[in-house]
């Protein structure tokens, strides 16, 4: 599959989607996306009432949104998320939600309180927890019990009468740069190719050196506590996302792209 198709499928939304192998593809990429941030950090705004937006106002809103995640540098995946809330009566309902790559804690609450929603799901160290608009903690008691791999999956929220699930991808924003662009100390999450698509080949790597046709990481053998250089080629790559680091305030998603 050409870089340039892949470019098509995971630039903007599903009108650009060209064959059943892209389709197929870009799914499974996005599942692994997901997965990964879940284990280690994201953060969930929703728009309280807007579940397809049927006037000027509520479209404006969301568009609000979109253009203020993409201010602040931050890669989001907007999707249907579905609240599931069992108090006096049962509630089932569906609202435009931005599951936010790696953000701190600190925008969160910035952007609960310029959009005005009361709560936020925000997620660090594999636990994930909803919030005040004013950054406290809400207390919930766990849900323990399993309900099968698919439905685990889709869970960003999972406490007793008080669920929150990812349910239908809508658009995403990722940026795309040359791979030529990458340099030593760069942190990204690659995920490389596999026949099998069921394993999941996501990782997070610090680049020690970048050649010609491949990224360069050392990693320190146990056994014998040497230091082994472990090679990247891009050709082998789908993709790889760059992490947000102190002296680099805006996170880009990267194509891999043999040179």
């Amino acid at each position: 599959m050409s870089n340039q198709n892949l470019l098509k499928l995971i630039g903007r939304n599903n009108r650009a989607i060209q064959t059943k192998e892209i389709f197929v593809l870009g799914t499974h990429s996005l599942n692994n996306i997901i997965q990964f941030f879940k284990k280690n950090g994201f953060g969930v705004i929703t728009l309280q009432g807007i579940e397809n937006p049927k006037n000027k106002i509520q479209k404006i809103e969301v568009k609000k949104l979109e253009i203020e995640l993409q201010r602040l540098g931050l890669n989001y995946v907007k999707f249907q998320g579905r609240w599931m809330i069992n108090f006096k009566e049962p509630i089932n309902t569906r609202e435009i939600s931005f599951f936010i790559l790696k953000p701190d804690l600190k925008t969160m609450v910035s952007l609960s309180k310029q959009f005005q929603q009361g709560t936020f799901i925000f997620s660090e160290n594999g636990e994930h927890n909803l919030y005040y608009m004013d950054g406290y903690k809400v207390m919930l008691e766990k849900d323990e019990h399993l309900y099968g791999e698919i439905i685990e999956e889709a869970f960003l929220l999972k406490f007793k009468d008080f669920k929150f699930v990812f349910d239908t991808t809508i658009d995403f924003n990722f940026q795309f740069i040359d791979s030529r662009s990458l340099k030593s100390g760069d942190t990204v999450i690659i995920e490389r190719s596999d026949i099998n698509e069921d394993v999941h080949n996501v990782e997070i790597i610090s680049i020690e050196d970048v050649r010609q046709n491949a990224l360069i990481n050392f990693t320190r053998e146990n056994v014998y506590n040497t230091i082994e250089p472990k090679v990247f080629h891009f050709d082998e790559l789908k993709y790889m996302i760059k992490l947000n680091l102190k002296n680099e305030p805006n996170g880009q998603f990267l194509m891999a792209q043999a040179v």
